[in-house]
């Protein structure tokens, strides 16, 4: 089994955002018992994401990728987020998040990247308020093994936002934070629970 914790799965597009780290010296790969590795996974607990629009929880997300070989240096994950909200000025407010087609992708070097379709972006929306989420790559924690597991945890910083609206105002930023945890399962093509390591 590969059960792998990562800082925070936001908008699970930006998944990756904060899960990663300082990129290691040596060059690192992932490495999978199965020639086809199936990835899923859900958040454990609230991941919070702050940003001068206001501070934007999600209470569920669900996840999934595939590794097509034994050895890769990176993978995406792609899937849904559900019971966020958004708190400005103390209100709390329900929100809702369409990934717009945009992925995450977590390199084995620590690193990771939002990627979406061609002048796409991942949108928070709530009553009043709108912010956009645009493509970036990031890094903000480490990725160890541990056990049969990876574990990955951290904050990212440096996250890049738009936001307007009545309720959160006007403006943009590049001093957006995600935290988080989430475990993530790999299984062969039959289901079967597989090892999956880094290294």
């Amino acid at each position: 089994m590969r059960s792998f914790k990562r800082g925070s799965i936001l908008l699970l597009a930006l998944a990756a955002l904060a899960a990663v780290g300082v990129p290691n010296a040596a060059a690192v790969e992932f490495h999978f018992e199965s020639e086809t590795t199936k990835i899923s996974g859900s958040q454990e607990g609230v991941s919070t994401y702050t940003m001068t629009a206001g501070e934007l929880t999600c209470e569920t997300a669900t996840y999934t990728g595939v590794a097509t070989s034994k050895t890769q240096s990176s993978f995406k994950l792609a899937g849904t987020v559900s019971g966020c909200h958004l708190i400005v000025f103390g209100s709390t407010i329900a929100a809702t998040i369409n990934q717009n087609g945009c992925e995450g992708v977590i390199y084995a070097n620590s690193e990771g990247e939002l990627v979406c379709p061609e002048g796409k972006s991942v949108v928070v929306t709530a009553p009043g308020c709108t912010i956009t989420i645009p493509p970036q790559k990031k890094t903000g924690g480490e990725i160890v093994n541990k056990g049969n597991h990876f574990h990955m945890s951290g904050t990212a910083t440096g996250i890049k936002y738009t936001h307007s609206g009545f309720t959160c105002g006007f403006g943009s930023g590049s001093n957006g934070t995600i935290s988080g945890e989430t475990t993530v399962i790999t299984t062969d093509t039959s289901g079967k629970e597989v090892k999956s390591w880094i290294e």
